[in-house]
């Protein structure tokens, strides 16, 4: 079931609409462009050390500005703290903070991200630590910064800045009108679809899904089962289990009809996603969002779901097209949020 064989018969049926982007990795550094010309650059504390980060973001458009994240892995910080940010031994501000329920986090804009980006290239790490207004700090996450550098010249590529004046780190005197137009976002007329409670599966999915490891998924396990439209419903069949992912098989239902469903993805590396085909032919993990807009799927790396691949589809009235996929490969403490995104749609 999960054959290059069978991927590529359902690539041919499901033709890509958007060019896959790919990511980067240098040392400790992640960065990921989507078909939109957005990049993200994370750079990613050690394992098993006080867990922060710093995401450098930037948007297609000639003139777009970077954006700064700050973030520390913090369990409840009071209000009024502070994140301190420190390259090598210069401080770069106490900088106020939110708490998103996983992270303190400080945005930095405009004149203040420029001028980090700058340091940030120029010294050889990173220290975020947590302040309360009292001289006190927290333990700080460690980042070394060796990697932005090429992280930003990967960004300035994919953006095709290099050589402008608009480049983060391959600055020329080449204007911003070199930069071209991003392109339009891929549109998609998402329909609602319904969860519904139903019975066991019809024989004829039971035979379509003959090969599925049924013996490995949980006892009791029921499938997913929700309505498309008058004529046609969605099955979600448990095809194998593992310690923290589950995998689903999907299959359409029209008038006695059983169609395996093929999910378009771009950039995806893991060997569930079948590193090098543009399509899935399982989910893992998959879930329906309560407006039925959409139907989410996160294959994690690991027990603590810090690292892995997560896309999210839209049925159309045909077929699933995808809305969104992010990545990130290297496990650090980074929730899905934050992952490089490498692929973006809009909804209508």
């Amino acid at each position: 079931m999960r054959s290059l064989a069978k991927a590529a018969l359902a690539l041919a049926l499901w033709p890509s609409n958007a060019v896959a982007q790919e990511m980067a990795y240098f040392g400790n550094w992640a960065v990921g462009c989507d078909n939109l010309r957005s990049c993200s650059a994370i750079g990613l504390s050690d394992e098993g050390a006080k867990i922060g980060f710093v995401k450098i973001e930037r948007g297609g458009e000639a003139n777009a500005a970077p954006l700064v994240t700050l973030g520390l892995y913090e369990v409840g910080s009071g209000r009024g703290s502070k994140l301190e940010a420190f390259l090598d031994d210069r401080h770069v501000g106490g900088h106020v903070s939110e708490h998103d329920d996983v992270y303190m986090k400080a945005l930095l804009t405009g004149e203040a991200a420029d001028a980090f980006v700058v340091a940030l290239g120029k010294a050889r790490q990173l220290r975020i630590s947590r302040s309360d207004g009292t001289g006190r700090a927290s333990s700080p996450a460690v980042i070394a910064a060796a990697g932005s550098v090429p992280s930003l010249r990967f960004v300035d590529d994919r953006q095709t800045r290099s050589g402008t004046v608009t480049a983060l780190v391959n600055k020329g005197r080449q204007s911003a009108s070199r930069v071209p137009a991003v392109p339009e976002a891929p549109l998609v007329a998402a329909k609602p679809i319904q969860i519904v409670e139903d019975g066991p599966p019809p024989a004829s999915i039971a035979n379509a899904a003959k090969d599925a490891d049924i013996l490995a998924c949980p006892d009791g396990m029921e499938p997913i089962v929700a309505r498309l439209s008058a004529r046609r419903t969605l099955w979600g069949i448990c095809n194998w289990a593992a310690a923290y992912n589950i995998g689903n098989s999907f299959f359409l239902v029209a008038e006695g009809q059983v169609t395996p469903v093929a999910f378009e993805v771009h950039g995806s590396s893991n060997s569930r996603f079948q590193h090098g085909v543009s399509v899935l032919t399982e989910l893992v993990n998959p879930s329906i969002s309560r407006d039925g807009l959409t139907l989410s799927a996160t294959n994690a790396g690991r027990g603590a779901g810090d690292c892995g691949e997560k896309g999210e589809w839209a049925w159309d009235g045909e077929r699933f097209q995808l809305l969104r996929y992010s990545r990130l490969d290297t496990c650090r403490g980074i929730v899905a949020s934050e992952w490089p995104v490498t692929y973006r749609a809009s909804r209508k």
